[in-house]
């Protein structure tokens, strides 16, 4: 629902960065997809100002929907994965539009910290990930894009993980 831009989250990281705090970003789903796509990733003013450019112009001339989708299938989510469709078979062996609540909302989760919030990596990344799993889905509720009842059950516990074998380079 942002404008592509977040002025507020520019000026919060921006303030972080120069008491020298961590590096943080200010960035949108939309800002993220197009420092990804459209620029090199530098850490500078001239990539910033080039991505908040592109993002404006990507915002008034396609939807949230879209945006959103083209994030999606392109963002990075560990285990190699690069896109929904490669993460849902890289984690849960199953095609993306086959995914549970609980599975959906583990790959919404991974996203902010592929390795942290991997299972996979140990007992404290699995409960990094039960943390922000239930933040995730405490988010789906209040937005109304999951039935509360369903995201009640789902805090529980984690889904299964299945044991996936990766995919060999040749």
């Amino acid at each position: 629902t942002d404008p592509g831009i977040s002025p507020t989250g520019i000026a919060r990281a921006a303030l972080n960065n120069v008491k020298g705090g961590d590096l943080q970003g200010g960035s949108t789903i939309t800002q993220q997809y197009v420092k990804n796509q459209f620029t090199n990733g530098d850490r500078t003013f001239a990539r910033k100002f080039k991505e908040l450019f592109v993002t404006v112009k990507l915002d008034k001339q396609y939807s949230k929907d879209q945006i959103l989708e083209w994030y999606l299938n392109t963002i990075y989510f560990g285990r190699g994965a690069y896109g929904i469709e490669a993460a849902a078979h890289a984690f849960f062996d199953k095609k993306a539009k086959d995914l549970t609540l609980r599975e959906s909302a583990v790959l919404a989760s991974v996203i902010n910290n592929p390795t942290r919030f991997d299972p996979a990596n140990g007992k404290a990344n699995k409960e990094a990930l039960l943390e922000r799993y239930r933040y995730v889905l405490s988010g789906m509720a209040s937005m109304g894009t999951a039935d509360a009842g369903e995201v009640e059950k789902a805090e529980q516990k984690l889904p299964k993980f299945p044991k996936v074998a990766a995919e060999s380079a040749y």
